[in-house]
């Protein structure tokens, strides 16, 4: 395993994609967040996942607020639980991850659907669902 200390993401660690963890405030709790740049075995970090990273850095507040919004409305459309409450219970934030395109999304636990988790996509449109329909 390699690592790397790059300008934007600081120091990196190579386990399939480039990754370390983060803490950081989402939805109100100081939480240990897997930020992952995805690469394969050779590749480097690109500067369009630096860019991304650092947006989401700088953003972090208004995205903690955005996401729990996004969520809530997931919940409320297909589970008719849609209170902050009931998203703080159920879904749990992981990680976070940068594709090479820029794109990335806060992937997560979630307690109705355990097998396929739960990803809040951010860029490149704001949308909720199975992590199936980001990674």
């Amino acid at each position: 395993m390699s690592n790397v200390i790059d300008s934007t993401f600081g120091e990196m660690e190579y386990k399939h994609g480039w990754v370390k963890e983060q803490r950081m405030m989402l939805w109100g709790t100081v939480r240990d967040i897997k930020i992952k740049a995805t690469a394969y075995t050779g590749q480097k970090i690109l500067q369009a996942q630096r860019d991304s990273y650092k947006s989401f850095i700088e953003n972090i507040a208004a995205i903690s607020a955005r996401s729990l919004e996004l969520v809530a409305d997931y919940l409320k459309k297909n589970y008719e639980k849609g209170d902050y409450e009931s998203v703080k219970k159920l879904v749990r934030p992981r990680g976070v991850l940068f594709k090479r395109d820029g794109s990335y999304g806060i992937l997560c636990d979630f307690a109705l659907d355990e097998s396929h988790g739960l990803v809040i996509c951010i860029v490149p449109k704001e949308e909720v669902g199975m992590q199936d329909i980001f990674l």
